[in-house]
C-alpha cells in the first residue's frame, strides 16, 4: 500500500465530505428546483459527482482483474497535467457521451449514502493498491487516455473542484 496515495484519496474525500454535508440545510424540493434555465439543479449535479465515481470504482476495479497492467509513460503524464489545466481553467465543456444525463429524482441523504458506500469500496481499494504499482495505468479517462491511481485521484479531485463555481452559483439561489 502507499500511505501517500491513501492520504491524498483522504484529503479529497474530508474536502468533499464538508461541500456534501453542507447541503443538508436545504430540503429535497429546494435541491431539485431549476433555478437557473437549462442548468442543472444542486441534485444533477451531485448525481453527475456521483456517477462519475462509480464509474472510475467499476473501471479500475474490473481493470485490476487484468494479469499485467500498462507501465506510464511521459505522453500519461503529459496528459494527466493537461486534463488538470483544463478542469482548473473555468471552460465549460460537455460531459463525455458515455456519461448517461443526470437524474433529479434522488433525495440528498440517498445520495449521501451512495457516496459513502462507493467511497468506502475506493478506499479499501486504494488500501490494496500495492505500493510497486504507483507506476501502473489503471483508469482510462474517456478524453486524456490512461491514468495511474494517483493520476486518478487528482483527477477526481479537479473535476469536483471544477464543478466548484456552479455549487456556489447554485447555493447562491438556494439562500
Amino acid at each position: 500500500m502507499s500511505e501517500q496515495l491513501l492520504k491524498k484519496y483522504e484529503r479529497y474525500c474530508d474536502r468533499t465530505v464538508a461541500d456534501l454535508l453542507s447541503l443538508r440545510n436545504h430540503t429535497t424540493e429546494s435541491l431539485q428546483q431549476q433555478w437557473i434555465p437549462e442548468k442543472w439543479t444542486m441534485i444533477q449535479l451531485i448525481d453527475h459527482l456521483l456517477t462519475i465515481e462509480k464509474a472510475v470504482l467499476a473501471y479500475i476495479s474490473k481493470k485490476n482483474q487484468e494479469p499485467e497492467l500498462k507501465t506510464v509513460k511521459f505522453r500519461n503524464r503529459l496528459y494527466a497535467f493537461l486534463t488538470g489545466v483544463y478542469l482548473g481553467s473555468g471552460k465549460k465543456f460537455k460531459a463525455p457521451a458515455v456519461l448517461p444525463q443526470p437524474v433529479n429524482d434522488k433525495d440528498l441523504d440517498r445520495m449521501l449514502r451512495e457516496f459513502e458506500i462507493v467511497r468506502t469500496k475506493m478506499r479499501s481499494f486504494v488500501e490494496a493498491w500495492p505500493g510497486e504499482n504507483t507506476n501502473k495505468l489503471i483508469f482510462k479517462h474517456p478524453v486524456a487516455g490512461m491514468f495511474t491511481l494517483g493520476q486518478t485521484i487528482s483527477f477526481l479531485n479537479q473535476h469536483w473542484q471544477h464543478h466548484a463555481v456552479q455549487r456556489k452559483e447554485l447555493l447562491g439561489q438556494l439562500k
